[in-house]
């Protein structure tokens, strides 16, 4: 989930994760729903906590990170990131 830089800061991300929020609970009955971001990326990770994401932990404690495969200029590699995760309000409901 990209959105340019230029349109930043005007709900089109917001609005993105809510669309795939939606899909997830409404059309495959998801009661949660995961996202990987790169350590890096304090920006995304800042934007997902605030959108109701909380990181995983692992059995240290630590948060928890699995590689994810990353595409980009028709090259692809596996890097680590972390796992945020976001049970899904009103799962079920009206269903």
């Amino acid at each position: 989930l990209c959105v340019k830089s230029l349109y930043q800061k005007n709900g089109v991300g917001r609005a993105l994760v809510q669309k795939c929020e939606d899909i997830a609970r409404e059309k495959w009955e998801e009661q949660s729903i995961c996202v990987d971001v790169e350590p890096v990326n304090t920006d995304a990770l800042a934007f997902f906590e605030r959108c109701g994401y909380i990181s995983s932990l692992d059995s240290d404690g630590e948060r928890e990170m699995r590689d994810a495969t990353v595409s980009r200029r028709q090259s692809s590699e596996a890097k680590p990131h972390f796992l945020l995760r976001k049970r899904l309000a009103g799962f079920g409901e009206g269903n």
